[in-house]
């Protein structure tokens, strides 16, 4: 994907937006694929269908794990640190709001 947006100079700038968009939109595409096979098999009566359902099933899984891992190791990386600190500053703030003073 990012070779043909290469050659037609559809990169963006920011790389992991641009990865992050094109697994979504593959892994959304062969969804859709995937969960239309058994209404098209009905209606075609092609039963040659049927087989194409768990591989197109297995890559939409694929898109959707490779989109979340880009999305958590890529672009949220330098967030869980600041998440758990300030996960910690609540806690510590909910422990001086239940105390009574002296």
């Amino acid at each position: 994907m990012a070779a043909y947006d290469a050659k037609h100079h559809q990169l963006d700038p920011d790389p992991i937006r641009n990865a992050l968009h094109t697994t979504g939109m593959v892994g959304l595409v062969l969804l859709i694929a995937t969960l239309a096979v058994t209404p098209l098999r009905r209606l075609t009566g092609y039963l040659g269908l049927f087989f194409y359902r768990r591989p197109l099933g297995l890559l939409a899984f694929l898109f959707g794990f490779a989109q979340l891992g880009i999305y958590v190791v890529y672009d949220r990386a330098s967030d869980w640190q600041d998440a758990w600190n300030l996960a910690d500053k609540l806690k510590v703030e909910e422990k001086r709001r239940f105390e009574s003073p002296a």
